[in-house]
């Protein structure tokens, strides 16, 4: 028989079996795994809440060991217990979760061909970690979005003067002349033809809200650590990056929240090559 101590000091005794015990404990190991799967930034690109649901409902404690049995599970068995819409779709959601460790496989196969795993839940902590600055940044982001909407509403309450500023008003016994036409011909001729870039096709292509709207979307998460690093070098190259803003950038685009917007914003302009 075993003790254990509540979170108000009263010492209980534990009256469950070994059995038993180990059961609660794979009850929260399920829930946990469930909860990690869920937001995890790696799994976004199939239903793999849903397939790791499935093969959590096969894991049960063996007797005599105590320990989680291995499961397995056809692509018809996730579609038909977990929704997956097509053999295809279930066949990416396993691979997904094979891939970051979800599912280890045993070597063993049963009589149809199905791999038997076992379920981990390797990434509990970074994913964690990263569910934290996510809701960080959303309550940031959320916080500026209500003072934006309490400055529009002030300036919409702010009283309208209605003192006319017409130009007889404005200078009362003297004729105010208009501004010639070709004044305005020669600024547009010194400034704006020089302020076209060289990839004016490509401005002509796109309007202005559209290459806004390209801005405010979040780039796509990267598959590995490789192809992590080789996006961070592109979005930081002309700066100087401190690390610790790169890290959280990394975070970011791990997370599948950081847009080009964001990147910008948060490193300033890129350095002007030496000629």
């Amino acid at each position: 028989m075993t003790e254990y101590i509540t979170e108000h000091g009263e010492i209980i005794e534990d009256t469950r079996s070994p059995y038993q015990v180990a059961c609660s404990q794979l009850v929260a190991f399920k829930l946990k795994t469930i909860e990690t799967v869920a937001a995890d930034p790696k799994l976004h690109g199939a239903p793999c809440v849903q397939a790791i649901v499935v093969y959590l409902s096969f894991l049960k404690v063996d007797k005599v060991s105590l320990k989680p049995t291995s499961v397995y599970a056809s692509s018809l068995t996730l579609m038909a217990r977990g929704g997956v819409k097509s053999d295809r779709t279930a066949r990416n959601a396993r691979a997904l979760l094979v891939e970051n460790n979800y599912l280890v496989a045993t070597g063993t196969t049963t009589k149809d061909g199905c791999v038997r795993y076992h379920v981990e839940n390797p990434r509990a902590e970074v994913v964690k970690m990263h569910t934290r600055e996510a809701a960080e940044y959303l309550s940031e982001r959320d916080a500026e979005r209500k003072k934006e909407e309490r400055r529009r509403k002030n300036l919409k309450s702010a009283p309208v003067p209605v003192e006319s500023t017409t130009p007889e008003k404005a200078c009362p016994g003297i004729i105010c002349q208009d501004v010639p036409v070709e004044s305005t011909d020669k600024y547009h001729g010194e400034y704006l033809g020089d302020s076209l870039c060289e990839g004016r096709d490509d401005l002509h292509s796109y309007s202005p809200d559209q290459i806004a709207d390209e801005a405010a979307l979040p780039l796509p998460v990267p598959e590995s650590d490789t192809e992590a690093e080789l996006m961070m070098d592109q979005i930081c190259e002309g700066r100087q990056v401190h690390p610790a803003i790169r890290n959280r950038l990394m975070s970011m685009l791990m997370m599948g929240i950081l847009t080009p917007q964001m990147a910008n914003n948060m490193l300033g302009p890129r350095q002007e090559a030496a000629a």
